[in-house]
């Protein structure tokens, strides 16, 4: 593969010094763009945008130049893609963020992509979202993701935001945080920033039938983070003065007049 791969960059090369078509698609939707980006090779990238060549054909995939050029982290790519006038709010801060890649979100923000956009290709969810519930799988250092969620929120990203599409309608960044993998990891984090806030209706998440307070989304097992940091999340939240409700009536979320009563009297899932 890396021998083909040589050998499509050495035609590129040769056909740059020709009248060659540099937005040529092949039948497995790659552009000379998309391969120079894959291989790293800013010299190649820099002579096909002076060639003109298009800066926003997506792969088959719907991945484009500046989203491939973000997930590997080339910064200098994702500079020259942006000088040529890359489509903004593709997503690339979003896998930006993702990847924990503080340069690259600082740098897309500066042309002008914004924070808190719901990216189609990440199911509605913000950066900050996205973040939350993608960034843990590896388990990377802790001090890498407080960087980058304190990157986002410094430069405007709002904790409270609820996602209004995808598959998760109506979850903030903190019920992302524990639906992921490892919600230990990320807590701690999150509620230095947060836990003044943490007992406002908009961190509550309701499904067809119930309506659930942070503590009462783990705690009646809504939440799709592992089973066995149960304990130590319910401990971590309130410690941090998420409310604590026992034995209360469930309110139903399809009757307005219920919630509120509950609302009133403190009776939160």
């Amino acid at each position: 593969m890396q021998e083909v791969s040589i050998r499509a960059i050495s035609c590129i090369y040769l056909l740059l010094t020709l009248i060659a078509d540099v937005n040529f698609i092949s039948n497995s939707g790659i552009t000379p763009l998309t391969l120079a980006i894959q291989n790293q090779r800013d010299d190649i990238v820099s002579r096909l945008l002076y060639k003109v060549a298009n800066v926003s054909v997506p792969t088959i995939y719907g991945i484009t130049p500046l989203a491939l050029a973000t997930h590997i982290g080339n910064i200098s790519t994702i500079g020259l893609l942006l000088q040529a006038g890359a489509e903004r709010d593709d997503g690339s801060l979003h896998d930006a963020a993702r990847e924990l890649r503080c340069d690259s979100i600082r740098l897309l923000i500066e042309y002008g992509f914004q924070v808190d956009y719901p990216s189609e290709r990440h199911e509605g969810r913000s950066a900050l979202a996205e973040l939350c519930i993608n960034a843990v799988k590896d388990h990377p250092d802790p001090a890498k993701i407080e960087v980058a969620i304190r990157c986002l929120i410094t430069h405007g990203s709002v904790e409270q935001l609820r996602t209004h599409s995808g598959i998760s309608p109506g979850k903030t960044p903190l019920h992302f945080a524990l639906d992921s993998p490892d919600p230990m990891l990320l807590l701690p984090i999150l509620l230095k920033m947060t836990w003044e806030i943490i007992n406002k209706d908009c961190f509550l998440y309701s499904d067809e039938l119930y309506t659930y307070s942070l503590t009462k989304y783990v705690e009646k097992g809504v939440y799709s983070g592992p089973k066995d940091q149960k304990e130590d999340i319910l401990r971590l939240l309130r410690d941090k003065g998420q409310w604590i409700d026992t034995g209360q009536t469930l309110s139903r979320t399809n009757n307005p007049q219920i919630i509120a009563t509950s609302r009133n009297t403190s009776k939160r899932r």
